[in-house]
């Protein structure tokens, strides 16, 4: 939502969910670790959280996080403008790169 109206717009703009999206596809790919239904010490609430979130977070900055800079890296290599250069908008008309990491931005309070 680029236009906050109402709560809605405000918890989805909210610098946490900003984070949590960065890390969405991390917490994608190991969620099922760690929300089988079978009864045991790492699919026990709340320790299944909190470690899906660890290992999602690890992830996003020891592996995603390379792998997108080296799609950047090739696409400027073969002559094309990396997609990742786009301007995407923010809560109250601020703008900023995509390739920008939206955990630094939630980081930043900005």
């Amino acid at each position: 939502m680029t236009r906050p109206v109402g709560v809605g717009g405000w918890v989805l703009n909210c610098r946490l969910m900003i984070g949590i999206g960065a890390i969405s596809y991390s917490l994608y790919l190991w969620h099922v670790l760690f929300c089988d239904p079978e009864p045991g010490i790492v699919n026990a609430v709340p320790q299944n959280i909190i470690l899906m979130f660890g290992v999602a977070l690890l992830s996003y900055f020891l592996i995603e996080k390379r792998f997108l800079a080296l799609k950047d890296r090739l696409a400027s290599a073969m002559g094309a403008p990396p997609p990742s250069t786009t301007l995407s908008p923010l809560v109250g008309g601020e703008v900023r790169y995509a390739s920008q990491s939206p955990l630094s931005v939630w980081a930043s309070g900005r």
